[in-house]
């Protein structure tokens, strides 16, 4: 029968290439596909796996028309196609920070540079800022800080909120700062009446003269 499909035609004919023998299969090779079948079985019984090692084609195949047919027609939808995801997965919980009340004092004239919240899951931006005497939030890496140097004495109550760049989870951290003015700290000497002893005092501790 010369339209019979057999495994010397494919070999010659179909680019099939022996690899090796697994018994009571020979393997072969046709581009990125496997090919099992049992050489001197007919007709014959051809077991076919793509690249990503699914079954793609179990069935006999008797004639040359029933390849041609039933397989070659369909090797290019059954080569193995993996799935590049270019979209980030977004984080299964979303943004999250580690503290989000924030309370602190802090002087005149002094930089600052203190961190509020570590963040984590994911990279987030500002939806609102403050000013506080002075002082601004700032993304620092993954963390927030408070930084600046104050200018303005007070107390502020204020929200800063975030939101996640991938989920949109929106935060908020609520701020309690107060500024205070800068109050020098002199050293002088007191001279205090104890009885009938005269005490001089200094920063160092006590010199007793009666």
């Amino acid at each position: 029968m010369d339209n019979l499909f057999t495994v010397d035609y494919a070999l010659n004919y179909e680019g099939w290439k022996y690899v090796k023998n697994i018994a009571p299969y020979n393997v072969y090779q046709l581009d990125q596909f496997i090919i099992r079948v049992r050489r001197n079985d007919f007709y014959l019984v051809l077991f076919i796996y793509n690249k990503c090692q699914k079954l793609v084609f179990c069935g006999r195949i008797y004639t040359i028309n029933d390849y041609n047919l039933k397989i070659k027609r369909h090797l290019t939808k059954w080569k193995c196609k993996l799935v590049t995801n270019v979209t980030p997965t977004p984080p299964t919980q979303g943004l999250v920070i580690n503290n989000s009340n924030y309370t602190n004092t802090f002087v005149i004239g002094f930089p600052v540079n203190a961190l509020v919240t570590n963040t984590f899951n994911e990279d987030f931006n500002f939806i609102t800022n403050i000013n506080v005497g002075g002082l601004t939030f700032s993304k620092v890496g993954s963390n927030i800080n408070v930084t600046g140097t104050p200018t303005t004495a007070g107390s502020y109550n204020n929200t800063v909120l975030i939101q996640g760049v991938i989920t949109g989870v929106i935060l908020s951290i609520f701020v309690n700062i107060t500024v205070t003015p800068f109050v020098p700290v002199i050293s002088t000497f007191i001279i205090q009446e104890d009885g009938y002893k005269i005490t001089l005092e200094d920063n160092n501790g006590f010199l007793i003269i009666e």
